[in-house]
């Protein structure tokens, strides 16, 4: 497919963003009973990492070691992880009247359980919000990730001019970046060499593992916070906050969205980044999540549909909140000049014509899919499906990305948007309820099926009592 055939593709942002033909990008601008399951992993919090003064633990230049589910992090030197001029520091110095409830969201780490264990899989011990795992492996998944969107990009960052502007040493001697849901900590490792003269502090609800990383840049660190609660510590401390993919972490993104605000320097800016879970087809029409046999029915679609549908059914999530991004930006006094760019990325190299970079890409996203699948698997076991139709069901979307049967590509949304020049404003009135459009199309026969099933599981529960 030629950009002359792809309707998503805008030949001038082609031309603006020096991007060649077929990279599927697409200009929207606009500046107006667990407890059976669960145990906890324990960490000797004694000398593994270092305590802010605001009680928060600080990660910074350290040297890991993981093996099976034992992890263990240490420090040469609590001066060289937590210099007096750090972020941490002043903003604890500075902001004495910071929110008790952020600060207390630290005090089950500092006992030292920071992982539980979920159906073999470790996951972070400080929210029960983000169904993805912790561990080594899906932080593996998180550096591929990174890399195919950082080629897809050809770069680290969107609105390559204005971060840079907003980084520059002219702009501020020590500018300061936030990375909201690091992950493996890749973004801020590469961040932090990209602006040496920078402070770049990633924060997660679980430390990176930051395997096979022997030189940490000393202008980074990683702290472990639930953003659900209020930022309120970091008021006015950022040049420039970065939010990728942690919509299925956080309770309501309309009140996060004011929350960074209130981090944010006037003037500074904010990079918003997420995926989506329905797929679109070579002709950019959303697969459906079917019944096998159906037209247009694929194995990784109807994955991604069974995930969607125990999101839902969680409701701790949100999932559905990209649609409602334009309009609570555009609502909220704390902000202007919103700019919005979706692009779509194939799902595994199927389509010819890709140069050398975009193949790549594809082949990144094809691992990334294929591993992400199964991290989702104790998401749906706690949802109710038995282990072997899980395994089942991933086992065959991976095998139609292997053998390229799956055709379809997967959007990725970015914004980017200014802190206004004003005093910070709080939300104060009522939330108004909006109802999200379901973000996966099922076919009428799957929504009968499944009821059907969900159905006969209550009856069976029920003859068990």
């Amino acid at each position: 497919m030629t950009s002359q055939d792809n309707p998503y593709t805008s030949s001038s942002a082609i031309e603006d963003d020096h991007r060649s033909p077929g990279e599927f990008v697409r200009y929207d601008d606009d500046a107006s009973s667990r407890a059976d399951t669960e145990t906890d992993f324990s960490m000797d919090t004694s000398s593994e990492y270092a305590v802010s003064a605001s009680g928060r633990p600080v990660y910074g230049s350290p040297s890991i070691a993981s093996s099976g589910s034992d992890m263990s992090i240490s420090v040469d030197s609590r001066d060289e992880i937590y210099p007096y001029d750090s972020i941490s520091q002043r903003a604890a110095e500075e902001k004495s009247e910071a929110s008790e409830a952020s600060i207390l969201s630290f005090h089950s780490s500092l006992d030292g359980h920071l992982f539980r264990e979920l159906y073999g899989r470790a996951f972070n011990s400080q929210s029960d919000n983000y169904m993805l795992p912790a561990d080594d492996v899906e932080h593996t998944r998180l550096d591929i990730q990174h890399d195919l969107l950082k080629l897809h990009l050809r770069g680290l960052y969107p609105a390559v001019d204005l971060v840079r502007a907003a980084l520059s040493p002219q702009h501020s001697p020590c500018p300061a970046v936030l990375d909201i849901g690091t992950g493996s900590g890749r973004w801020v490792l590469e961040m932090a060499m990209e602006f040496p003269h920078a402070e770049i502090v990633g924060l997660d609800l679980a430390p990176p593992t930051l395997k096979g990383i022997n030189n940490i840049p000393p202008n980074c660190r990683f702290e472990v916070d639930n953003v659900n609660l209020p930022l309120d510590h970091y008021e006015s401390t950022f040049d420039l906050v970065h939010v990728r993919g942690v919509e299925l972490g956080i309770t309501d993104y309309n009140v996060l969205l004011y929350n960074i605000a209130r981090t944010l320097k006037p003037g500074a800016l904010l990079l918003l980044i997420g995926g989506y879970p329905q797929l679109v087809d070579e002709n950019f029409e959303p697969l459906p999540v079917a019944l096998e046999g159906q037209p247009r029915f694929t194995w990784i679609q109807r994955v991604f549909g069974e995930v969607y549908s125990a999101l839902l059914a969680r409701a701790d999530n949100a999932v559905d909140s990209k649609q409602f991004w334009k309009k609570w930006l555009a609502d909220n006094p704390n902000y202007e000049d919103a700019v919005f760019k979706d692009e779509y990325i194939p799902i595994c190299p199927w389509e010819k014509g890709l140069d050398e970079r975009q193949t790549y890409v594809a082949e990144l996203m094809r691992y990334n899919f294929s591993t992400i699948l199964y991290s989702y698997k104790p998401l749906l076991l706690l949802d109710g499906t038995p282990s072997d139709v899980a395994d089942q069901m991933i086992e065959n979307a991976i095998r139609e990305l292997r053998e390229l049967k799956a055709r379809g590509y997967v959007r990725w949304t970015y914004v980017w948007v200014h802190r206004t020049l004003a005093p910070w404003v709080e939300k104060l009135e009522t939330p108004e309820f909006l109802e999200p459009v379901p973000s996966v199309y099922y076919t009428e026969e799957y929504k009968q099926e499944k009821a059907r099933v969900a159905a006969q599981r209550s009856a069976s529960v029920v003859g068990q009592l």
